[in-house]
């Protein structure tokens, strides 16, 4: 019987999934815990931003994420038509595809200050003053030219961030799991839009005040350079079996 961490946004149409743990037909094949350390699968129920919450506070315990979409668009997310939906899943756990998803590592230097941060969709960087303009020089160790541009900032995100803050911004979509990045100007007079090999990559502000951002949290003010990596840390999202999780990601690109 497998240990089961739930964690539901706040709306009733999330909290609804845990009254079908209280279901007999249900609780023959999980067990809620309250224990996250005992967790042998987190499931979350909600939108994507409930996951990516979920991941920031669990992801240490290196279990697989269940993402129930309760939302909108739920990227990352397996659609559930109800209880008995989801007991015919657990009954055949073994038969879910899971997808390895890696996290993006950012430093930092602002004055003399350096800060090493973690994000599993995004990191980016924003003028920090309204419409002020900044000229970034982005350059790819291995296959990714010097660029220079005018532009309020830049995103680079992860295969899994890149149908986030990436492609609001008019970003390229990645394939999950896919080793790339993609990397997109914000508001640039001469847009920047790259798909790249996973490698780092390098952001230096020749003019201008900017913010840095992991996963939409603020990081540090008056960045002067910034490299982004991607890390061997990952993170496993859990599909449905047969579910064709990348649909919607196309669909919506389209």
């Amino acid at each position: 019987m497998k240990k089961i961490y739930l964690l539901t946004a706040k709306d009733k149409q999330a909290a609804e999934v845990k009254k079908w743990f209280k279901e007999k037909s249900l609780s023959g094949f999980a067990a809620l815990t309250d224990k996250a350390a005992k967790a042998d699968l987190f499931m979350v129920a909600g939108g994507d931003g409930t996951l990516l919450h979920a991941i920031s506070l669990f992801k240490r315990y290196n279990k697989p994420f269940f993402g129930i979409n309760r939302g909108s668009r739920g990227f990352l997310l397996n659609q559930i038509a109800g209880r008995e939906e989801l007991e015919k899943i657990l009954k055949n756990f073994y038969s879910c595809n899971l997808v390895k998803t890696h996290l993006l590592k950012g430093s930092f230097k602002s004055g003399g200050k350096k800060k090493v941060f973690y994000a599993y969709n995004d990191i980016y960087i924003k003028a920090s003053h309204g419409n002020a303009r900044l000229v970034g020089a982005v350059k790819g160790e291995k296959n990714f030219p010097r660029q220079e541009f005018d532009g309020d900032g830049i995103i680079i995100s992860t295969p899994q961030g890149s149908t986030a803050y990436n492609y609001a911004a008019g970003g390229a979509i990645i394939s999950l799991g896919a080793k790339q990045l993609a990397i997109k100007s914000i508001c640039a007079r001469k847009p920047l839009r790259a798909v790249v090999p996973e490698q780092q990559i390098s952001v230096e502000i020749i003019r201008g005040q900017a913010t840095a951002y992991a996963d939409h949290g603020k990081i540090i003010s008056g960045v002067r350079k910034l490299k982004v990596w991607p890390t061997r840390e990952s993170v496993t999202l859990t599909f449905k079996p047969g579910y064709d999780f990348e649909h919607k990601r196309w669909q919506e690109k389209n």
